[in-house]
């Protein structure tokens, strides 16, 4: 596959990762569990980058604070907690995400190899929910 064919696909599998479908076609799924599984190694790859994010944000309080410069360390202390746990809450959001659609991935495949060859499904059907908010 070269430019635009590769390019819809990718498209595709991003739109389906945002809203949390599984595409019917065996050919999307395949991009859309390509696109989980970097996903899940680049946010997996690097945990002390989040790590020194979060120390980023508390370092210049207490500075400020050291300086004797109190309002201005205050509302950067106020600053960095909403943003940090702002961050936190993301971050554990699209792990959800990419957990959920990597376990309903592997659901889809397997209910694929349990369907005979009249498509009708001989095992039991995996019901995935996810959790929102």
């Amino acid at each position: 596959m070269y430019g635009t064919q590769r390019w819809r696909e990718r498209r595709n599998a991003e739109r389906n990762l945002v809203r949390g479908r599984i595409p019917g076609d065996p050919g999307e799924r395949d991009a859309l569990r390509r696109l989980v599984a970097d996903r899940r190694r680049r946010l997996e790859s690097r945990p002390w980058l989040f790590a020194a994010l979060v120390l980023a944000l508390a370092v210049p309080p207490v500075l400020w604070a050291l300086e004797g410069l109190w309002s201005t360390a205050l509302l950067m202390l106020v600053f960095g907690i909403a943003f940090g746990s702002w961050a936190t809450c993301e971050r554990r959001r699209n792990r959800s995400r990419l957990r959920f659609l990597d376990r309903a991935l592997t659901a889809a495949a397997d209910a694929a190899t349990r369907t005979g060859t009249l498509g009708h499904d001989t095992g039991p059907r995996l019901v995935l929910t996810r959790r929102t908010g």
